[in-house]
């Protein structure tokens, strides 16, 4: 959908001239997840409206409200996939409603920003995406790393760093980073994700005007499923390179930046790159 209507510029401006959007995750609503009691009961009651109007229902679907609440009609995401599906819905609707246009309730902005955090974090933007084919893999994935001062000091060289000089980077430090490589998929809790083997190694290259520059090189096998709440085989088998720019004396981090070599999710390839957020 993303991809797909939600990138066209004839759907968005349909839904916000007549439409309030509202977006769930169904991972958000399964029986021991974290949404409200409230709002799965209202989610149910939305699906069981549009049963009983014998209108398309389930959990991957769009539905269209009145005010309140009544099912007006619905679409499945396989459909209202296709842009122009989604629309031609979008404008029945609001002309056989009546509704008057207006503007967005809220207004357009990014969806994926830099999160709050302490003064001395260090804050890591990592995209990643899939190379198969369908909706999956249409666009590529973003997620925010924030490292504390305790880790983000596990990259620093000793004070007088020489060139060939090297460390192993704390094994639970590297987790915490490399837990997000992996492309697209609906489960987006990395607390399930099972780490076989996380490793970061660092290694002295150059020195200028007390900066030591390291190149990082990493390995990661770690079990991932593709569904939140459904076990499978999926596992993440990848090597990472990359380097980091700091200064040991003051102590700072410059620069930190990775990427994929060879990785896998199952039988397919993806990358994955981060570097640091302004």
């Amino acid at each position: 959908m993303r991809a797909g209507p939600l990138a066209d510029a004839d759907v968005i401006a349909e839904i916000n001239r007549h439409f309030v959007p509202v977006f769930v995750s169904n991972e958000d609503y399964a029986k021991d997840s974290p949404a409200p009691a409230e709002e799965k009961a209202e989610r149910d009651r939305v699906w069981a409206d549009a049963l009983k109007a014998k209108l398309p229902s389930g959990t991957v679907h769009v539905y269209l409200l009145d005010p309140g609440g009544r099912v007006l009609d619905s679409m499945h995401v396989a459909e209202a996939a296709k842009p122009g599906k989604l629309l031609a819905l979008l404008k029945a609707v609001a002309e056989r409603e009546k509704t008057p246009a207006g503007d967005a309730v809220v207004k357009p902005a990014p969806q994926s920003a830099c999160p709050k955090c302490e003064a001395d974090a260090l804050v890591l933007h990592l995209v990643a995406r899939g190379a198969g084919k369908g909706s999956w893999r249409e666009f590529p994935a973003e997620n925010w790393i924030v490292l504390g001062k305790d880790d983000w000091a596990r990259f620093l060289p000793p004070k007088d760093a020489k060139p060939g000089q090297s460390w192993d980077v704390d094994r639970e430090t590297a987790a915490k980073v490399l837990t997000y490589f992996y492309p697209q998929t609906e489960n987006n809790d990395v607390s399930t994700n099972r780490i076989d083997r996380a490793s970061l190694k660092a290694t002295v290259v150059s020195v200028k005007d007390g900066v030591a520059r390291a190149r990082l090189d990493g390995s990661l096998k770690m079990k991932h499923a593709f569904y939140p709440h459904r076990d499978d085989d999926k596992v993440v088998e990848a090597t990472v390179v990359g380097y980091v720019d700091a200064d040991p004396a003051r102590p700072r981090v410059r620069v930190l930046r990775m990427v994929t070599d060879e990785a896998t999710y199952g039988a397919e390839r993806f990358e994955a790159a981060l570097r640091e957020a302004p």
